[in-house]
C-alpha cells in the first residue's frame, strides 16, 4: 500500500510534469538535436514515472523497481550529454548505426542473406563513416554506466537504485525472498505477493529521479523549473528518512 506522504510526493510530481510541459509548449520555438534529444529524454522518463506509479497502486514494488532502473539509465544518459552536447549529442545520435550494423549480422548469422541488398550497403556506409568514433562498441559513451554516473554527481543513486533494479531484472539469488519463502519442511510459492516496503521505496524513488530529470531538461532550454518543483524537493528530503533504503 502507498503511503499517504508517498502518494502526496507523486501527485505533487504529476503537477511537476504538468507544468514543465506547459512551459515546454509556451516559451520554446527553436529546437537542435540537443534539444530533441532532452525532449526525447524526458518524454521516456514521464512514461516510465508512470507505469512505475501504476504498478505501485497496485503493490507491485519489485516489477516497480525493474523500470525504475531505466528511468535512472535516462537521468544519467540525459546529465552525461549535457556536460558537453557539442560532441556527446551527435556521439549518442549516431551510435543508432552501430547497432544497426549489429542487428544486420545477428540477423544474417540467424537467417542468411537478407535479401534487401540497398538496405544492406546503406547500414554498412553509414557504419564505416561513424565506426572510428566507437572504439569501444559496447556503448555510445566509451565508458560504463557507472563511470557516467560517477562524473554526473550520481554515484549514490546508482547504488541505491540502479543496483536493486538489476537484481530484480535478473531474478538475483537476492530477490528469492520475495517469490518463496520457508514454511518448515517445504517452500511456498508467492504468487503476486504485494510488498509495502519496496512499494513506497520504488515510488518514491521515481519522484526524485523525475525531480532531476525536469532540472535537468528545463537547463537545456534555459527555463526555470516550475515553481511546485521546490514544494516537491521539500517533501522528498522531508520523507527520505523514512523510504529511501532498503
Amino acid at each position: 500500500m502507498i503511503q499517504q506522504a508517498v502518494n502526496r510526493i507523486a501527485k505533487l510530481t504529476n503537477q511537476a510534469i504538468q507544468e514543465t510541459a506547459g512551459l515546454f509548449e509556451k516559451d520554446i520555438k527553436e529546437f537542435d538535436d540537443h534539444r530533441i534529444l532532452t525532449q526525447f529524454f524526458l518524454s521516456k522518463t514521464v512514461t516510465s514515472f508512470f507505469a512505475v506509479w501504476i504498478l505501485c497502486k497496485n503493490g507491485y514494488g519489485q516489477d516497480a523497481l525493474v523500470i525504475l532502473r531505466t528511468i535512472f539509465e535516462n537521468l544519467v544518459n540525459l546529465s552525461y550529454v549535457n556536460k558537453y552536447p557539442d560532441t556527446r549529442v551527435p556521439l549518442f545520435i549516431e551510435y543508432d548505426h552501430i547497432r544497426a550494423r549489429q542487428k544486420l549480422k545477428d540477423y544474417e548469422n540467424c537467417y542468411g542473406e537478407t535479401g534487401h541488398e540497398e538496405h544492406r550497403k546503406y547500414i554498412m556506409e553509414q557504419y564505416d563513416r561513424v565506426k572510428r568514433n566507437y572504439p569501444k562498441k559496447f556503448s555510445w559513451s566509451q565508458v560504463p554506466l557507472f563511470e557516467m554516473a560517477k562524473s554526473c554527481g550520481l554515484e549514490k543513486e546508482y547504488y541505491r537504485v540502479y543496483t536493486i533494479g538489476s537484481e530484480f531484472i535478473h531474478g538475483g539469488s537476492d530477490t528469492v525472498s520475495d517469490y518463496i519463502r520457508r514454511n518448515e519442511s517445504h517452500f511456498d510459492v508467492r504468487f503476486g505477493e504485494r510488498s509495502d516496503e519496496k512499494t513506497n521505496f520504488a515510488l518514491l524513488s521515481a519522484c526524485s529521479l523525475v525531480l532531476i530529470v525536469i532540472q535537468e531538461a528545463c537547463s537545456v532550454f534555459a527555463l526555470d523549473p516550475p515553481a511546485c518543483c521546490d514544494e516537491l524537493e521539500k517533501r522528498m528530503n522531508k520523507a527520505k528518512g523514512m523510504y529511501m533504503d532498503l
